[in-house]
């Protein structure tokens, strides 16, 4: 549960994407949420992806290709 001064309010069941981009320092960065406040980002599949894709200049790409053995779709969608 997340509590919000601002309306006084709380929210449940908000999503918060963290990834690393360099193994070595195992530093995780907020790449995208859904919740009021955080970094919103619509293109985070793609960045999450970037590593094994590569993507052109088509700035209305918003999902990432299915990678073999992703679960990263199924991750988002029903988190555990």
């Amino acid at each position: 549960r997340i509590y919000d001064k601002a309306t006084g309010r709380f929210f449940t069941n908000k999503k918060f994407i963290f990834y690393c981009r360099e193994m070595v320092t195992q530093n995780y960065k907020l790449l995208h949420s859904d919740a009021k406040g955080e970094n919103f980002n619509s293109h985070w599949e793609l960045d999450l992806h970037s590593r094994g894709q590569q993507y052109g200049p088509d700035l209305d790409i918003e999902k990432a290709d299915d990678i073999y053995g992703s679960k990263t779709k199924e991750n988002f969608n029903n988190p555990r």
